[in-house]
């Protein structure tokens, strides 16, 4: 009997050690098993194009560049405390 296997791994992008580690669990899987699919490989670092403040929700109502622990950090480029993500989707049918 095969069953079909989905991995989500997620981890903060804060260094390349943090990367490395949740490549090396998928690699893992990819030089075990033939039937790896992969559904999401991203990786978000603080240098990449805004796609979350720290504060982007508060109570339903969107407060970016509006409260203390965002204003100041908030520039014409957008906050300075996004949030940082590795994010890994994939499927091993085992």
């Amino acid at each position: 009997m095969r069953a079909n296997n989905m991995f989500v791994c997620v981890s903060p992008a804060m260094d390349d050690a943090a990367i490395a580690r949740v490549d090396a669990f998928v690699d893992h899987f990819k030089s075990s098993y033939r039937g790896v699919i992969m559904y999401h490989d991203r990786t978000d670092t603080k240098y990449d194009p805004f796609w979350m403040c720290n504060n982007q929700y508060t109570y339903g109502v969107t407060v970016h560049g509006g409260c203390d622990f965002c204003a100041d950090n908030y520039t014409r480029d957008g906050c300075c405390k996004k949030w940082t993500r590795v994010l890994r989707v994939f499927s091993v049918c085992m």
